[in-house]
């Protein structure tokens, strides 16, 4: 039963959180698998480009307008997609049924927000390319602002997504819940990750293993094959990870800033 999942009904310590990410993961992924894998086909649509055309990979700082606008389209796309997902995998946490359309109605409503909250760390990476290396070290510091800002930014997309905030509202809310719970947040989020690539390692070990036995005996091929499908495979499913994972941080916070301003409330009723 996946009632009651979302949202939690008290503070989760980071054990708890992250086994109900993975209980969530469990029972949305099936239903979640083909928004992953769109997801990951939308992100390649400049290399399928230049598959298709058989044209060389573009080298950073020599893009074409055709590439640049490939890289929107496909950024948009993904976007979409992982809002509607996220939707998607918060409805079955909660117990009630998926239904495409409206999923993808509604990220699409949200999707001119994301745009405006990601857009800045976006802008802020893009002339990166274009730093000289003897300024290299100016290079580094736009880069560890550019990353800060995102950091900011994934926390507050899920505010974004699932409680009706705006762009600039929803940095303000992610801040106030995080507000306390940094180490808490950073632990869940880092052994997750470690969690998403070992999966994909083991993923990537299975392709090649099954790739070596049935597979051309040119090493060429054999090593492009098995890169395309594990990155297919373990991308269509880490994405859905990713979205339980965002989901049970953003409920467990709510509960916890719920608690707490509930507190700050009853004690100020006692003291009057």
């Amino acid at each position: 039963m996946s009632d009651g999942l979302y949202p939690p009904v008290r503070p989760q310590s980071v054990g708890e959180a992250l086994d109900l990410a993975v209980r969530i993961f469990r029972v949305t992924v099936v239903k979640c698998l083909p928004y992953g894998l769109l997801t990951v086909v939308v992100e390649q649509l400049p290399n399928i480009f230049n598959l298709v055309t058989a044209r060389a990979p573009a080298q950073l700082g020599q893009e074409t307008p055709a590439w640049w606008l490939l890289e929107a389209l496909g950024t948009l796309g993904a976007l979409w997609l992982m809002t509607a997902m996220l939707l998607r995998q918060r409805s079955i946490a909660q117990g009630r049924a998926a239904a495409t359309g409206a999923e993808l109605v509604e990220a699409l409503r949200r999707l001119p927000g994301s745009v405006l909250l990601f857009l800045p760390g976006a802008v802020l990476l893009a002339p990166l390319a274009l730093v000289p290396d003897a300024y290299w070290l100016w290079g580094l510091v736009l880069a560890a602002v550019s990353l800060a800002y995102l950091s900011i930014a994934l926390f507050a997309w899920p505010a974004l997504v699932l409680a009706g905030q705006s762009a600039v509202g929803s940095i303000g809310y992610s801040l106030r819940l995080v507000s306390g719970n940094w180490w808490r947040v950073a632990t869940v989020y880092t052994v997750a990750l470690g969690i998403a690539a070992v999966f994909c390692s083991v993923v990537t070990v299975i392709v090649l293993l099954v790739t070596l036995v049935l597979g051309t005996p040119d090493l060429a091929v054999m090593t492009a094959v098995a890169t395309v499908s594990s990155t297919a495979l373990s991308g269509a499913a880490a994405v859905p990870f990713a979205g339980a994972v965002m989901l049970t941080v953003l409920g467990d916070l709510q509960v916890r800033r719920e608690g707490t301003d509930l507190q700050r409330r009853l004690a100020g009723s006692s003291a009057e």
